[in-house]
């Protein structure tokens, strides 16, 4: 893919930061608390984030261009090894040896040694720093490499949604045309696929036994009306989804009615969460929230004076969408 980059895990140092949970950093934020902690002069940095953490790649030769997307190999290692819950997966490059530690499911720590043979004392540090008692210990081939998956794009491509650059940003990433195509679906389609995933496999896994216990009790033509009434219920229950751009451009249009601007947005399950400013009070933005008739909820979290611009109030706002009827997305 001629738009992405994989940045060797010899050209990347890695650190991993702590913040508060559910806290989602935008990219102004980030640069601000982190970029200055790079131990590579001029160097840039690639991160992403989950609940709970912040991980950032500092990377010691400059990224060339905007309109490359470029993604760290340590990310892809520890993506693909990240089930293993504690591990150690050491990847020899260059009379190098890269171990990267993996703790219930999390990456630690990325450290490369100066030897593909003397890496055992590092081995031993790491597992007593970061109390890993028996890890699963993977020796990677040396022509092993890690497919890239849409998710992983959307990670490190760090989208915002702004009312006043929305369109402007959907415009420069016209240039990558598989980033336009994410801009317009992908966000809220990974996250529907990743909600499913689990309950799919556990659907498939329930009816696979059912199945089996069953064979010799039931004749087919029960099983196959056990089948579609577990499928039916299935479809009916899980794959019910939200238009999310229909409520993120109502969420836009109350907050630019209000002359007001965005910070930004965390979607999780059936919630957004919302970083605003505008000029109205807190009854006046959340009536008009309810009156667009999508959200069933609007909780006002915490609200506060914007200290650089006195006559906008800061508001963290939590959205409960209304659901949809039907089981059709609008």
């Amino acid at each position: 893919m001629a738009f992405l980059q994989i940045v060797p895990i010899l050209d990347t140092y890695f650190r991993r930061f702590e913040k508060p949970p559910k806290v989602r950093l935008n990219k102004q934020v980030v640069h601000f608390n982190y970029a200055h902690l790079s131990p590579f002069k001029g160097g840039h940095y690639l991160y992403f984030q989950d609940d709970s953490s912040i991980y950032i790649w500092y990377v010691a030769n400059p990224l060339t261009t905007s309109t490359l997307v470029y993604i760290p190999e340590g990310y892809l290692i520890y993506r693909f090894f990240r089930h293993r819950g504690n591990a150690l997966v050491l990847r020899n490059d260059a009379n190098k040896t890269t171990v990267l530690a993996i703790k219930d499911g999390q990456l630690e720590a990325q450290i490369t040694t100066g030897s593909t043979h003397g890496h055992h004392d590092v081995i031993d540090r790491i597992c007593r720093e970061y109390s890993l008692k028996t890890p699963e210990v993977i020796q990677l081939d040396l022509t092993a490499s890690f497919p890239v998956k849409l998710f992983d794009i959307v990670s490190f491509t760090h989208l915002e949604f702004k009312p006043s650059q929305f369109f402007e940003d959907a415009l420069n990433l016209l240039k990558i045309p598989i980033t336009a195509i994410l801009l317009i679906s992908s966000l809220f389609i990974f996250y529907q696929e990743h909600l499913l995933q689990a309950e799919l496999e556990n659907s498939t896994r329930q009816l696979r036994n059912l199945k089996h216990q069953n064979q010799e009790l039931l004749a087919p033509i029960d099983q196959l009306r056990d089948s579609n009434a577990s499928w039916a219920d299935f479809i009916n229950k899980k794959m019910v989804y939200y238009s999310f751009y229909r409520y993120l451009s109502e969420l836009s249009n109350v907050v630019d009615k209000n002359s007001g601007f965005i910070n930004s947005v965390d979607f999780t399950d059936n919630h957004f969460t919302v970083w605003t400013g505008v000029k109205a009070s807190e009854t006046v933005i959340i009536k008009s929230l309810i009156d667009t008739g999508l959200f069933q909820d609007v909780k006002l979290i915490s609200s506060t004076k914007d200290g650089s611009k006195p006559e906008y109030i800061l508001y963290n706002l939590e959205l409960t969408l209304k659901p949809l009827r039907g089981g059709k997305s609008k």
